[in-house]
């Protein structure tokens, strides 16, 4: 089973049993968040797109390594 299989999949599941879920996508993959965002909402999920516009070296993938760490 490849990854994108199993995200799919995991989706469904979700979907199926009503959970809650959050969906995220690194930059440059909006195509693939709102393809995994219209089957909440076609199955009756409130959807919410939040998109933040940052530098490159302040975004999540940059920083990820210099936030304090949690305890």
């Amino acid at each position: 089973m490849d990854s994108l299989n199993g995200i799919a999949e995991a989706e469904q599941y979700v979907r199926r049993h009503r959970g809650d879920a959050r969906i995220e996508g690194a930059p440059g993959s909006g195509r693939e968040s709102l393809t995994s965002a219209l089957p909440f909402a076609t199955a009756g999920y409130p959807v919410e797109l939040v998109v933040l516009a940052v530098l490159e070296a302040d975004s999540l993938l940059a920083t990820a390594f210099s936030l304090p760490a949690m305890t």
